[in-house]
Formats: structure tokens, C-alpha cells, sequence
């Protein structure tokens, strides 16, 4: 499931920004912050009855800029459009060697 990304990105050596204090208080409302290849996980919407997967897109722009690909490709972030802003953003999953 997507929501599991999180650890399962952590286990291949990729760092969650959201675990660094600064960090997180940067990004955590602002995927637009996001680095540019920044996998971004979110969890499942509160009370959904479809699908309890959660979410993933990939930051395709440099910070501040927008640019998303999930299952489209998108100029703004998952949260708060096609997803309702009460999905927590619970991943800003980076890998700086890659």
C-alpha cells in the first residue's frame, strides 16, 4: 500500500524530511517545497471507504515551483486539490545521491 512507502523508502536508504524539525516546519502544509524528486506519501483520507492504499506522487520541479506525477501529471501537489487537504502528508521521502 502507498501509506507504507514510507518505510519501505527508508529500508532502500531514502530520508524522510519530515523526521528533521526544520525541515518538516518547511514542507510538511507545502509539498511546493518540496526537492525536486522528492517522493511525496500521503496517508488515507479520514473516513474513506474506498481504499485505505493512501497516496504517492513524485515532485517533477524544483522547490517552490509546482510539477507532480502520480498517476498524472499535475502543476499542484495531491494535497488539498484532487485529494481533500485532511490527508496528512506523512512522507517527504529524498535521496540526495541519487
Amino acid at each position: 500500500m502507498a501509506k507504507n512507502a514510507v518505510a519501505d523508502l527508508k529500508s532502500i536508504g531514502f530520508k524522510n524530511l519530515l523526521d528533521d524539525p526544520k525541515l518538516k516546519s518547511l514542507v510538511a502544509n507545502r509539498p511546493i517545497m518540496a526537492p525536486k524528486g522528492a517522493i511525496l506519501v500521503y496517508e488515507t483520507t479520514p473516513g474513506a471507504k474506498a481504499s485505505n492504499a493512501g497516496h504517492v506522487e513524485i515532485k517533477t520541479e524544483d522547490s517552490g515551483k509546482g510539477g507532480y506525477i502520480s498517476v498524472s501529471e499535475s502543476q499542484r501537489p495531491t494535497y488539498g486539490y484532487a485529494i481533500p487537504a485532511q490527508r496528512r502528508l506523512i512522507g517527504v521521502m529524498y535521496r540526495s545521491d541519487l
